[in-house]
């Protein structure tokens, strides 16, 4: 009968759809295993002893002289704006503690150990000025005890100030020899150019033009891999990242919030 048929098409229909969940289910465990590797001998996290992390696809650490740049700028703290305005009255331990700033600390943790043993690096920390995170010119990938001081270094910092990438990629550009390789850890567009402005606050049409202005002080021939940790409403600021990236041959990233 007709009733008979219909009831047939259906549960042939619910036997498609339960086919289809299973299929999706085995592909998601399919992809979250292929999303641990075993961390290489001698590259284990600071701080960590397990054998298995996260790694991000596409970063790849080649460079002979790799510059990480780390922007410790009061936007670090949060990605959204209100909770910035909150955690900047709170004591120093709060914000070191928050979550977004311990995100960009591990990301930084994560780089050094992968720099090869071959290679020199450093880390300069920006927000409206820039400095290295360990004084001197080029650390030695293998020296472990070199990066054992970056990182305690790392935990005395408090994110702070303005953004000034201005001032960043000139300090880059200052360096001798120059990188061959830098990877931007940042959160969206410049907030100033090499100077404070007159304004207290800056729109998004002026951020963009700090942007553009600031790549003036860039080394030539340069990779950049970009690292975003987004604030929330700064929609340019990915599109300008990935264009960076694009035509100085690197990689725009936007790791997972569980990500490292």
């Amino acid at each position: 009968s007709s009733y008979d048929a219909q009831t047939v098409a259906r549960r042939e229909h619910i036997e498609k759809l339960k086919a289809d969940i299973r299929s999706l289910d085995e592909g998601n465990r399919r992809l979250e295993a292929g999303s641990l590797e075993r961390a290489p001998l001698g590259q284990q996290v600071s701080g960590r002893t397990a054998v298995e992390r996260r790694y991000i696809n596409g970063l790849i650490l080649r460079g002979r002289h790799i510059l990480i740049l780390l922007d410790v700028s009061a936007s670090m703290l949060h990605e959204d704006l209100v909770a910035i305005l909150r955690l900047r009255n709170q004591d120093d331990a709060h914000k070191r503690a928050a979550a977004k700033w311990r995100r960009a600390v591990a990301i930084v943790d994560w780089l050094m150990s992968q720099i090869p043993a071959a290679s020199g690096y450093q880390v300069l920390t920006f927000n409206t000025q820039a400095q290295p995170l360990v004084p001197g010119g080029w650390l030695a990938g293998s020296d472990t005890a070199a990066r054992a001081r970056g990182m305690q270094a790392l935990e005395t910092l408090v994110p702070a100030d303005g953004t000034s990438l201005y001032n960043a990629f000139a300090a880059a550009r200052a360096l001798s020899p120059q990188p061959d390789q830098i990877v931007l850890i940042t959160d969206g567009l410049p907030t100033q150019g090499k100077t404070r402005g007159l304004r207290r606050y800056v729109n998004s049409a002026e951020r963009m033009r700090l942007f553009d202005e600031a790549l003036s002080q860039l080394p030539e021939h340069v990779p950049i891999d970009s690292v975003l940790l987004p604030m929330q409403g700064d929609l340019q600021a990915a599109h300008r990242f990935w264009h960076l990236s694009r035509v100085t041959d690197g990689t725009l990233l936007m790791p997972s919030k569980d990500w490292p």
